[in-house]
């Protein structure tokens, strides 16, 4: 116990970021291990903050061992009174390895926006799916553009998109346990959104900054976080998207964006 207490106290000590943020390990991990996690979620906590800016809440970050075939095998978060990412890692891969995993990128994500209920699952995860290629994007670590990999991650489930909403596909699909293809049917919104974005000058990314230092403070639906993120961006693109993947069927849905991206990477 006192080597985790004293390993708690150097993280504080010694974080590079403004961030406030504690690590707990909740096994027994070797001083060396330690170390390499320490300066792993530091990175990946530097990472977020340069990209959307500094939570308004302490980060806890609780750290479990788990045997894999991946530096992560679980991850999840949770936004109650204490805001919390949990890992469960295996030490024995390096930290090289860690660094390129996707996992901690995408748990850090979601700290960015309020928890939007079950039913808008969809949207949490499409939006951490999102963001998670812009911050290894930001830390050097894709060997391919976040566009192309929005692409191919939604051509490759294309064949689960039909006629009903995208919307009402991506909840079919997360009730039946088809997590992938539902989430990256969200991450696509966020996607379009940011295309939107660009031809305006700004980023997803730049208003979630703006949010996360204005509004980051309790739960909403997500009609009312897209309402928000609406008033800080140049345009209403939030709301229209979200009603358009809310209508549309999620083939068309599909074909437009994989369009979209085909025309915009053969420019």
């Amino acid at each position: 116990m006192r080597h985790v207490i004293l390993a708690l106290l150097l993280v504080v000590a010694s974080d590079s970021t403004a961030q406030p943020l504690t690590i707990n390990f909740k096994a027994s991990f070797t001083s060396a291990q330690q170390h390499m996690l320490r300066n792993w979620v530091n990175q990946g906590v530097s990472a977020t903050t340069d990209v959307v800016g500094e939570l308004p809440f302490t980060l806890h970050v609780d750290i479990y061992y788990r045997q894999g075939e991946e530096p992560v095998p679980w991850a999840h978060t949770r936004k109650g009174q204490r805001k919390s990412v949990h890992l469960y890692v295996n030490p024995r891969y390096s930290a090289k390895e860690f660094k390129i995993d996707w996992t901690l990128y995408h748990e850090l994500s979601h700290m960015a926006l309020p928890y939007l209920g079950e039913q808008q699952r969809w949207l949490a995860e499409g939006f951490a799916s999102f963001m998670q290629y812009q911050l290894m994007a930001h830390q050097g670590v894709l060997n391919q553009a976040p566009n192309q990999l929005y692409r191919q991650r939604l051509a490759q489930y294309r064949d689960h998109y039909g006629s009903q909403s995208a919307q009402r596909t991506a909840q079919q699909l997360i009730n039946q346990r088809l997590y992938p293809p539902a989430y990256w049917l969200g991450a696509s919104l966020f996607a379009d959104i940011d295309q939107q974005l660009k031809r305006l000058n700004t980023r997803v990314s730049d208003i979630i900054r703006r949010y996360i230092h204005c509004c980051l403070r309790a739960d909403v639906t997500a009609e009312e976080l897209f309402h928000q993120l609406d008033r800080l961006a140049p345009a209403a693109v939030f709301s229209s998207t979200l009603a358009r993947y809310q209508q549309q069927n999620a083939n068309e849905i599909a074909t437009t964006f994989l369009r979209r991206y085909n025309e915009t990477l053969q420019q």
